[in-house]
């Protein structure tokens, strides 16, 4: 999103060994530009569509499963937009220190405008018994498919209406 400073993941990616000084080359990049038309102020659109709130964050290693221990990180997320959105992902972050110790990825399904979800999120590997938890949402809110429509019908945009009344 215009402005906006996120991380760059790969998750899930196996590997032989743990990688060391990566290169990164971002290639074949598309531009778009916002209408005015569409969006007066992109800046104040962009807080009004990923105005979620983040609270109750806690992190505990001492979870068994099963025969295993695992990590588990828990936060409760409220979608405070008046926007429903399908599946919105959020990008769960565990720091220690001011580092970067563990980054995980949390789907919530059919988030409505209002919604307060709790999500749980297990950190399988080498346990990390501490940290403090980020969430950042991670969505296009640019793309019309983000969004749910109520009671599944075919959204309108505002626009049309008038036009036919002119007509």
């Amino acid at each position: 999103m215009p402005g906006e400073t996120k991380f760059l993941l790969a998750l899930n990616v196996a590997s032989g060994n743990k990688p060391s000084s990566p290169d990164i080359t971002i290639a074949d990049v598309a531009w778009h530009r916002v209408n005015r038309h569409d969006v007066a102020d992109t800046a104040a659109w962009l807080v009004d569509h990923g105005n979620f709130l983040v609270t109750q964050t806690s992190h505990d290693a001492d979870i068994e499963l099963a025969e295993d221990r695992v990590a588990r990180s828990l936060f409760t997320v409220e979608n405070a937009t008046p926007y429903s959105y399908w599946e919105p992902t959020f990008t769960v972050v565990l720091t220690r220190g001011g580092s970067v110790v563990g980054v995980h990825q949390a789907t919530v399904s059919r988030f409505a405008g209002g919604d307060i979800r709790d999500v749980e999120v297990h950190w399988s590997g080498e346990i990390i018994p501490s940290g403090t938890l980020e969430v950042y949402p991670n969505i296009n809110y640019f793309s019309e498919n983000a969004y749910m429509t109520p009671s599944g019908e075919q959204a309108t945009d505002v626009r049309d209406i008038f036009e036919r009344r002119r007509r």
